[in-house]
């Protein structure tokens, strides 16, 4: 049986191989930068219960927690060097629910643990509006660029069709930050504070 030390261990080890790669992304810097901020909290939270018996429940919210990191840790390269694949197949706003679930999940297993996700988890609604406003105007100057050079692509009309239609979904989500849009917040996007590249 895995010992309270290890499982947390595989933990840390899982969680590691998160920030490498969200470095190397290419789009929705802000907001990743954002949530490895919530992962390191997070790590730090769950050292003390190395030393703690564990809970039949607690192990299996570790348990878990360590397939929710694997998965992050397949989604995240997506975002690298072939991130106009996913640009163009997914929605505008699927990253950014993606990583809201991922850190709703994290306060779950606070809760789970008998953490407080308040202490571990620091979230500013405010602050993550104005990384998602970023990542989106950061998405929308790229896919613009790529359509004015997939004019001598081949398939470049089908390129640019999709292009066209993901960057109206982009305006029609940057239009609803109306409190960030409006400049009425002096904050600014994770990764300035904290740069992953």
């Amino acid at each position: 049986m895995t010992s309270s030390e290890e499982l947390i261990n595989q933990i840390c080890a899982a969680a590691q191989n998160i920030s490498p790669l969200a470095q190397q992304s290419n789009v929705y810097r802000a907001s990743l930068a954002y949530i490895l901020q919530n992962i390191r909290s997070f790590i730090t939270a769950i050292q003390p219960l190395k030393k703690k018996t564990l809970t039949q429940l607690e192990i299996q919210a570790l348990q878990r927690l360590n397939g929710v990191f694997s998965y992050f840790t397949s989604v995240l390269p997506l975002l690298g060097k072939k991130w106009l694949n996913a640009a163009l197949n997914w929605h505008s706003m699927h990253m950014h629910n993606y990583i809201d679930q991922f850190r709703k999940t994290l306060i779950d297993i606070c809760k789970q643990l008998s953490l407080d996700p308040n202490q571990v988890i620091v979230f500013d609604t405010l602050q993550d509006q104005v990384n998602k406003r970023a990542d989106l105007e950061h998405l929308k100057k790229a896919l613009s660029s790529i359509r004015e050079s997939a004019i001598s692509c081949i398939n470049s009309i089908d390129i640019q069709q999709l292009i066209e239609i993901r960057l109206r979904s982009i305006s029609n989500h940057l239009q609803t930050k109306s409190a960030v849009k409006a400049g009425k917040i002096a904050a600014h996007p994770s990764s300035d504070a904290i740069p992953i590249i």
